[in-house]
């Protein structure tokens, strides 16, 4: 087959974690954070983390700006994204989505909801 020569020149690392407990570990920022999900725990209960990332990546700095942030989720799984989020496509496949988010420094950082 073809080579992508644009892949061969690129860096990639692959980190298996519990997101749940942050991301501050990573002491570095990405262009692209994939999430790949269990979507039921041990107890088949059903596991819903895009809220927490849609928080902890920016929280934890681990995304460029202008970074992607693409979740492979549960069609049920509810999200609501920030405004610092541009949730901008989503593909089907089954009962699984996967979902883009683009990350945008907020246009007035130092604003707060009560304004």
């Amino acid at each position: 087959g073809k080579k992508n020569p644009w892949a061969a020149q690129q860096h990639v690392e692959i980190h298996c974690a519990n997101v749940r407990s942050g991301l501050g570990w990573l002491n570095e920022r990405f262009d692209v954070v994939f999430s790949g999900a269990p979507y039921v725990d041990h107890d088949k209960r059903a596991l819903y983390f895009i809220d927490d990332l849609l928080s902890t990546i920016p929280r934890d700095r681990v995304l460029a700006d202008g970074g992607w942030f693409v979740a492979q989720h549960h069609a049920k799984e509810p999200f609501t994204p920030p405004e610092m989020w541009d949730f901008f496509r989503q593909e089907k496949y089954g009962d699984s989505r996967v979902s883009f988010f683009r990350y945008a420094q907020p246009k007035n950082p130092d604003r707060t909801l009560e304004e």
